[in-house]
């Protein structure tokens, strides 16, 4: 499966593609769409994603996949290539997680070590290889 997240801008998304209600609205309440990335499988529109670069270390900040293309690789495959971008730089990659969600297994199970968190999230970090 072709995956490709680094080129589609948000904003160039075709507007008639369909979005979850409440998804939509959280998410653009939150982003502006110049901030994010489609996600691409097969050059069909798979869902978007958010990461911030800092000098010091990259945040995953969000991702959404629609349903049909959850629980096939693409989410892991996601965080593995940002986690490789991250290894050159020699920098961490952070993100934050639901307590509920169970994407915490995989994020756990690629390297992330939890270093704190709130009554809803857990704070996560994956420090480079050295």
């Amino acid at each position: 499966m072709h995956l490709d997240w680094t080129r589609t801008p948000l904003s160039e998304r075709n507007e008639g593609e369909p979005l979850e209600e409440k998804e939509s609205a959280y998410f653009f309440s939150r982003f502006t769409a110049s901030d994010c990335q489609v996600i691409l499988a097969a050059d069909n529109s798979a869902g978007w994603l958010r990461i911030e670069d800092h000098p010091d270390h990259l945040h995953f900040d969000y991702i959404a996949l629609a349903p049909e293309y959850q629980r096939r690789g693409i989410g892991g495959a996601i965080v593995t290539e940002l986690l490789q971008r991250a290894r050159q730089r020699c920098v961490p990659v952070t993100l934050n997680v639901l307590r509920v969600n169970p994407a915490r297994t995989l994020y756990e199970r690629l390297g992330f070590d939890e270093v704190g968190g709130d009554e809803d999230r857990i704070f996560m970090e994956a420090r480079p290889m050295r």
